[in-house]
């Protein structure tokens, strides 16, 4: 009798050892659905980014192209050309979780830098973007003194040939591209980029 109860027991504690671990094995997905719906936003579903077909290193042709995007703040601001000075440029768009965290990051470094010239730009690159949009991105964000600027009809995507958000570019004062890193905005590579730049 007593060896029967302990079997029942052992079953019984299986089970439930089953039970538990399906319940973990759900939360689990769960959890990584909310974070894969969180990277892109309030929606499920992403809006569409304006897209380049190919990707080089670095775009030196660029430089030629007469560029302007309107910024949040009702002005224009123009990229390529000699401008004078340097500019950090972030790809990113408003709906993009992960791309706070560059922004974040620029943000962080922009003073350094500020007295020497060198511009800060955030570009949102999703399709029919406007300025209310970004309202969310911003918050988000925090306190910066970045430029944000909006590529309302892909000619910024197109020059610059993007195919990725949460991308860093870095324009000589010439608008020639000479640094692209596609893995996001990395306060210590964009400060080595750019002090190797304004020491030459």
């Amino acid at each position: 009798m007593s060896n029967i109860t302990k079997s029942s027991l052992t079953t019984a504690f299986r089970e439930r050892k089953m039970l538990v671990g399906i319940v973990l094995i759900g939360l689990v997905a769960l959890a990584f659905i909310g974070l894969s719906q969180l990277k892109m936003g309030t929606g499920a579903t992403a809006p569409t980014i304006n897209q380049a077909s190919t990707l080089p290193t670095i775009n030196q042709a660029a430089a030629s192209v007469s560029l302007t995007l309107p910024t949040i703040d009702g002005q224009t601001l123009a990229l390529s050309g000699s401008t004078g000075h340097v500019s950090v440029l972030y790809v990113m768009g408003y709906w993009c979780g992960d791309c706070v965290a560059g922004a974040q990051a620029l943000a962080h470094i922009q003073p350094q830098y500020a007295a020497q010239g060198v511009q800060f730009v955030g570009v949102d690159v999703t399709t029919g973007v406007a300025t209310s949009d970004l309202q969310g991105f911003l918050q988000a964000v925090g306190e910066n003194h970045l430029t944000w600027a909006m590529d309302t009809t892909g000619q910024f995507v197109t020059t610059y040939q993007i195919n990725t958000l949460d991308t860093a570019i870095i324009l000589d004062q010439e608008g020639r591209e000479v640094y692209r890193n596609l893995q996001g905005a990395s306060d210590t590579d964009i400060r080595a980029a750019l002090d190797k730049l304004l020491a030459t």
